[in-house]
């Protein structure tokens, strides 16, 4: 792209960036994305954030090593927190472009974030299958089991026969939480003499409590396929920003239309005020 069409580009490219350590950091940016090929809009993208965080903000970034590091750490904890999609054995595979996220940004490109896509993309499909296949059957709740609950003190699972193991811990997990929660509300029920409430058997709130958790995960799944990767560009982009502050944020094309209209306080361009 010669030098022409890059300074139109970052005129017609929107992006925010909100330092909300006191002070409000705005940089905006216009790019027709419409008209430039992807490459060719990611690396405008790049260049124009790093210009921002790395100069004219009002504490520059130092973007190393180090700073590469941390993003690597912030975007797959992002995109797997709960460590039920990512084996050891992915992670392993994009070790090594831990310390290369800084020379990437800087040369306009996206090898690690395109790698990351394709295998969270691979694990979402599989995983989806897993959790439709345990929630096919039942589980024995006279079975004594425990699951731990906080991702810092576990580990990715090594191989797809403990991550499905994982799924069927925590599946089991829920299903026993909303099964307690309907039986508390129908014990509230007969306590009060709600006869609005249907009393059922044990059998069948258990059963009521998988179905609510089947539908909970189908859509949980469902929402992943559906994000579009601008979107996980954004979460990419805000690891970037977060890293060189936590209290700042990326904002895409259209947030960032959404953001002016929320502090605008008022809706322009199709007569709403």
């Amino acid at each position: 792209m010669n030098s022409s069409n890059k300074v139109q580009s970052r005129r017609n490219t929107s992006w925010l960036v909100i330092s909300a350590t006191g002070l409000f950091l705005i940089f905006f940016f216009f790019a027709c994305y419409a008209k430039v090929r992807k490459e060719s809009k990611d690396q405008v993208l790049i260049e124009v954030l790093l210009r921002g965080i790395g100069q004219e903000h009002f504490r520059p970034a130092d973007i190393n090593d180090d700073f590469s590091n941390h993003v690597f750490d912030v975007f797959l904890k992002r995109l797997d927190y709960n460590k039920r999609l990512f084996l050891q054995s992915d992670l392993k595979n994009l070790k090594p472009y831990r310390s290369l996220i800084d020379d990437e940004l800087k040369a306009g490109s996206m090898e690690f974030f395109d790698s990351c896509l394709v295998i969270y993309n691979t694990r979402i499909l599989e995983n989806q299958k897993t959790c439709e296949e345990i929630l096919s059957g039942t589980f024995d709740f006279t079975k004594d089991e425990s699951i731990e609950l906080d991702s810092k003190k576990y580990s990715n699972p090594a191989t797809e026969a403990d991550m499905k193991e994982a799924w069927r811990l925590t599946l089991k997990y829920q299903v026993l939480a909303k099964y307690s929660e309907l039986l508390d509300q129908q014990e509230k029920a007969i306590t009060e003499k709600d006869t609005s409430v249907k009393i059922k058997t044990m059998p069948e709130l258990q059963a009521d409590a998988q179905k609510k958790i089947e539908k909970n995960t189908e859509d949980w799944f469902k929402r992943l396929s559906k994000q579009t990767r601008n979107e996980r560009l954004s979460s990419f982009l805000n690891s970037v920003v977060n890293v060189f502050d936590p209290h700042s944020e990326f904002f895409a094309p259209r947030e960032k239309a959404n953001y002016d209209i929320m502090m605008s306080g008022q809706l322009e361009g199709i007569g709403s005020q």
